[in-house]
């Protein structure tokens, strides 16, 4: 087998695996959405597609007394707002690692890797 052909079935072999990976990940999000589309009576069914398909489950979530939007609003600010401390402390974080030399900084640095890889779920 030449260095082209290998190249190619180690290609394919990639591909393949990154396409079934991709099918597992949209798997919920899929499963979400058909089930939104459901009756209530079939939302546990095991079929791929909604049948029959209806918008009731949307007109009584915004029909309920909820006031959405403002629910929406508050979860898209509190990202926002997340994402922007991030974003801002880290950058800072990077630079004082990366540019100041101090006592301590690759003790304090590997506290913060550690940190970081412990899921917040778990640490609560």
């Amino acid at each position: 087998m030449g260095k082209r052909t290998q190249k190619i079935v180690l290609d394919v072999m990639t591909y393949t695996l990154l396409t079934l990976g991709a099918f597992i990940m949209i798997a919920p999000f899929w499963w979400m959405v058909t089930t939104a589309f459901k009756l209530p009576a079939n939302q546990y069914t095991k079929t791929l597609l909604p049948n029959p398909a209806t918008l009731n489950n949307f007109k009584e979530l915004l029909g309920a007394g909820i006031n959405f939007p403002l629910l929406f609003f508050n979860s898209f600010l509190i990202s926002i707002l997340t994402v922007a401390g991030q974003l801002l402390t880290c950058a800072m974080a990077a630079f004082a690692f990366a540019v100041v030399r101090f006592r301590g900084r690759g003790l304090l640095f590997t506290i913060l890797l550690i940190t970081l890889m412990i899921p917040p779920q778990a640490a609560l």
